[in-house]
């Protein structure tokens, strides 16, 4: 009987080291559980915020194109403009030319006119 009692007494001895040993091994699996999930919960917030700035970059972004866009627009509407002032001015100096051609034409055939008579007359006085 005392070997049936000194078994149960190791029996109980293993169980409690068993127990002990579980309880250590299961705290020590909690702890490292614990450590991993505030480690991944930290991580999960730095790629948040990574996100949210990725997300306000791409808003800026899209805001820098539409004024890029808006003033490309207006750089084109002040181009045709020019193009047309210069069209303008183009044609403007062609007719002013043309007209100071006319007139010198007008002017030589007045010279002309003036220059005949001038010599009728001298051949009359003369």
């Amino acid at each position: 009987m005392n070997k049936e009692i000194n078994l149960q007494n190791k029996v109980q001895e293993y169980e409690k080291s068993n127990e002990k040993v579980h309880n250590d091994a299961k705290a020590n699996f909690e702890s490292k559980i614990k450590k991993v999930d505030k480690e991944a919960k930290e991580q999960v917030e730095q790629t948040e915020v990574k996100v949210s700035e990725l997300h306000e970059n791409l808003d800026k972004m899209q805001d820098v194109g539409k004024e890029k866009l808006k003033y490309e627009l207006e750089l084109m509407a002040w181009q045709q403009d020019c193009a047309s002032l210069e069209k303008t001015i183009q044609e403007e100096k062609y007719r002013i030319q043309i007209e100071q051609a006319r007139m010198k034409q007008e002017m030589e055939a007045q010279f002309e006119e003036s220059l005949e008579q001038f010599q009728a007359q001298a051949t009359q006085d003369a």
